[in-house]
């Protein structure tokens, strides 16, 4: 997966316009090359706490087990695991205080599997006050010598039911929930227990047991062994916030015209609820774009359908994609600027830059709040899909 695709998503009543920007981050581009006769995964390694990677400790709520490498019971109590000088170092702490309640319990050991005692997710954080549950075993390791990395160990179907859960708000309707159950799952097919997911959308949002809310649980009972086809073979899913009235193909990304029949550009009048369908206006200092990003504002060469710029150029001759610029604006001075790919630049009238943009994400594929309209309108997952990927079809898995 590169990591250099990006996807805004905005819930509008649970998140304030600051917050959801706060939220623009690395998305989903998952090439579909291979058959797709494939067999699904049975379990998923996902990679933990990917934004806070740098720290020697975790904290856990029990009750919980380790099994590996031997077998040991914790009670209800919180706990703190750090890793110093070659061992795990399991301390009890004061509930009210957050301090050692006992000397710690070292473990020498390459790593050590958490399971499951009793409920069927493990509570584990980073942060003392920010604990998430989990389902599945939880793996600690420190490969460094130093930090310890997180990862989870969960079953296919409910690493689905928290993605759907992590990438939609409370409010979306059944049908829109459906139709991104059917492409995660698609989006699944192609991972096998040796990939490397991580819980940031630079693969999918991946946010834990919390988000595996009932509604979400049936839309994923009700589409369970289902995956998006072109032909015989996977479409390649894409998925984003808010198009603002017309999606694009993936020639974004590429530069090239895409050849696949389910991956076209479609005007979508559907996703007026969302509050990146309207315009936004940002100033842009001058001096801190030249400084940052170019030291001139680029001309557009070509643009897609959908009025997405595509090819650009500067008066030292250097060129790039509109995508790839976009990029550079977000993660160098901030997604607010531009959340969505669909942007222009010019100068102001007190000889600064300005840049107006509409749209949350990169526009390809499935627009989320584009399938929440159709489906208050009464559209069903197919019809949905097939509206955003023309030609594709709903499939069984074998």
């Amino acid at each position: 997966m590169n990591s250099d695709v990006v996807l805004v998503f905005m819930a509008k009543s649970r998140f304030g316009l600051n917050r959801a920007l706060t939220l623009i981050a690395l998305a989903i581009l998952l090439t579909a090359d291979i058959n797709s006769a494939n067999a699904a995964p049975a379990q998923l390694v996902v990679l933990l706490f990917q934004a806070d990677l740098d720290s020697d400790r975790v904290f856990l709520d029990g009750p919980f087990a380790i099994s590996k490498p031997n077998s040991q019971h914790f009670a209800p109590r919180h706990y703190q695991i750090a890793y110093k000088n070659g061992y795990f170092e399991i301390t009890e702490l004061n509930q009210q205080l957050g301090k050692p309640q006992r000397p710690p319990q070292k473990i020498r050991a390459p790593f050590l599997l958490l399971e499951t005692a009793g409920p069927r997710f493990i509570s584990i954080g980073r942060r003392k006050d920010k604990i998430r549950r989990y389902f599945g075993a939880i793996r600690l390791s420190s490969p460094d010598g130093k930090k310890i990395e997180c990862r989870n160990l969960v079953s296919r179907r409910d690493y689905v039911t928290c993605v759907v859960g992590s990438e939609s708000p409370p409010e979306f309707p059944v049908e829109a929930l459906k139709a991104l159950s059917v492409l995660i799952q698609t989006a699944s097919l192609r991972y096998n227990p040796e990939d490397r997911l991580n819980d940031t959308t630079e693969k999918q949002a991946y946010m834990g047991a919390d988000y595996a809310r009932p509604e979400v649980i049936a839309a994923v009972q009700q589409t369970w062994g289902q995956k998006l086809l072109c032909g015989d073979q996977l479409v390649p899913i894409y998925f984003h916030g808010t198009c603002a009235g017309g999606t694009s193909s993936s020639e974004i990304f590429t530069g090239k015209k895409s050849k696949l029949a389910c991956d076209k550009a479609v005007i979508c009048k559907h996703c007026s609820d969302s509050p990146f369908s309207k315009t936004l206006i940002r100033p842009l200092a001058a001096s801190e774009f030249e400084k940052r990003i170019a030291p001139a504002l680029p001309q557009v060469q070509t643009k897609d359908s959908s009025n997405r710029p595509l090819q650009l150029s500067y008066p030292n001759g250097k060129t790039e994609t509109g995508y790839q610029l976009w990029l550079r604006i977000g993660q160098t001075m901030g997604w607010g600027l531009a959340p969505g790919t669909r942007f222009e630049l010019s100068k102001s009238k007190n000889g600064d830059y300005e840049i107006r943009s509409n749209g949350a994400g990169h526009g390809v594929g499935l627009c989320q709040w584009g399938s929440q309209g159709l489906a208050k309108k009464g559209w069903d997952y197919r019809k949905i899909l097939q509206f955003y990927f023309p030609s594709s079809r709903v499939g069984q898995e074998s």
